[in-house]
């Protein structure tokens, strides 16, 4: 039986003997085989869905390194696997304490990064001159078109999502770097940025006239994640396994992985859904006997919890909710973001039904992330104690069928609630959320 990944940002790491590799390079020659269509590239997917490790990829691609690729899809093309000088950066995990703690870190972070390629770092000079001067430099060393990467390009923005000022000072300084791809565009051969959101004004969707955004695209749907096909195909030993360990029929256990870990759909144009393939993997190497949240626990992303805390995050009822359109949802300003193209961006919601061209229904992709969701509501509305304790009272009540002491908890949580004055600006489909989630 073959093994699982467990660092799942590095190519080579997949490449070792003996572990499971989801082949997605036939998608990356699309991109790399004809610079004639497209150089400059841009898709937003949620945290923990195999961006770094697509990256990863395209970085030993243009570094020529075909000894890695031997039995993949692009390995029985005829691409020429020329070297080519490459610029590889990721923005998260940066202090973003305050703006100026977040300006500091991101100039650190670039002073190191590209002293890596060669160039001699200028801290006397702008950061995005720095970047510049790279591109050039790397140009004229080696007579070849660079090829930059970029990772997480929005993560400095979501980590000050809380403090509108900061947010936009992080939205000013990158704009600034991600401007200069466009002024040295005829030095780029390649360029991907990925990220969690599409924020219209962090000037790559302005600035750059040739910039193709894959995110929507049904021809590259499943790019990022696993088809069920592409499950069955390279886990079939480790489910079969894990199906024994829960005591349950390969049937069975698929239907209940479909339930908990599948569902997420990104374009309105192709039905195709996919697993979150680091929710597979942990699945899958933990072998445990009944699924659990896992994405959630790693992947979660702090900018929901930041919008809340700046804006609020009522309620929102989505099963029922109004149909939007999917254009909208994805390209929003820092400052007007609504809650539901936030939660779409981040991975809570997933496209639905599609109503009529871009009009498209959301819902919630899978188990794992309804549950996630609820708590995230209870500790939102109740706090992190208060909710634990509520939870724990509420599902010991249901436990040992003491509906008095049920309804007891349930008295004693909505007498906590504004009424009086205020009674008129509460809709009662706010306490039958509450009802909801609670349950």
């Amino acid at each position: 039986m073959k093994k699982i990944a467990q660092d799942t940002a590095t190519f080579e790491n997949f490449r070792k003997p003996n572990v499971v590799y989801v082949d997605k390079t036939a998608y990356l020659h699309r991109l790399v085989s004809n610079p004639e269509q497209g150089r400059l590239f841009f898709i937003a997917r949620p945290r923990r869905f195999g961006k770094s490790l697509m990256l990863s990829t395209f970085r030993a691609i243009f570094e020529g390194k075909k000894e890695l690729f031997e039995g993949l899809a692009i390995s029985k093309t005829d691409y020429d696997w020329q070297t080519y000088p490459v610029i590889h950066l990721s923005f998260a995990n940066r202090d973003m304490s305050t703006a100026e703690m977040g300006k500091k870190s991101l100039c650190d972070y670039l002073q190191s990064s590209l002293g890596k390629t060669g160039y001699a770092y200028d801290p006397n000079i702008v950061p995005e001159q720095n970047f510049a001067n790279t591109i050039q430099f790397l140009h004229e060393r080696t007579g070849k078109k660079v090829v930059v990467l970029i990772d997480e390009y929005d993560a400095p923005v979501g980590e000050a999502f809380d403090d509108l000022e900061k947010a936009e000072a992080m939205r000013s300084f990158l704009a600034n770097i991600y401007g200069q791809i466009k002024e040295n565009e005829d030095l780029i051969r390649f360029a991907i940025l990925t990220g969690v959101t599409r924020f219209t004004n962090l000037s790559i969707f302005s600035k750059l006239n040739n910039l193709v955004d894959l995110t929507a695209e049904p021809e590259f749907a499943t790019m990022l994640g696993y088809t069920e096909e592409e499950l069955k195909a390279n886990f079939s030993e480790q489910m079969h396994a894990h199906a024994q360990v829960m005591g349950l029929s390969d049937e069975a256990y698929l239907e209940q992985l479909r339930f908990w870990y599948d569902g997420y759909r990104f374009s309105p144009d192709s039905e195709a859904r996919v697993y979150n393939p680091i929710a597979i993997a942990k699945t899958l190497i933990g072998q445990k006997t009944r699924f659990t949240a896992t994405w959630s626990t790693t992947g979660r992303t702090t900018i929901v919890e930041k919008f809340a805390r700046r804006n609020g995050l009522s309620f929102l009822d989505f099963q029922n909710s109004k149909p939007v359109n999917l254009s909208e949802m994805l390209g929003a300003s820092i400052a007007s973001i609504e809650a539901k193209a936030l939660l779409y961006h981040t991975g809570y919601l997933t496209i639905g039904e599609v109503i009529h061209g871009e009009t498209v229904t959301l819902r919630v992709p899978n188990e794992e992330v309804r549950q996630d969701y609820s708590g995230f509501l209870m500790r939102l509305t109740f706090g992190e104690r208060g909710a634990l304790d509520l939870s724990s009272a509420m599902n010991d009540a249901l436990y040992r069928h003491d509906f008095e002491e049920l309804f007891t908890q349930l008295k004693s949580l909505y007498a906590t609630f504004i009424l009086g004055a205020a009674k008129a600006k509460i809709p009662e489909s706010f306490y039958q959320a509450i009802l909801q989630t609670l349950f």
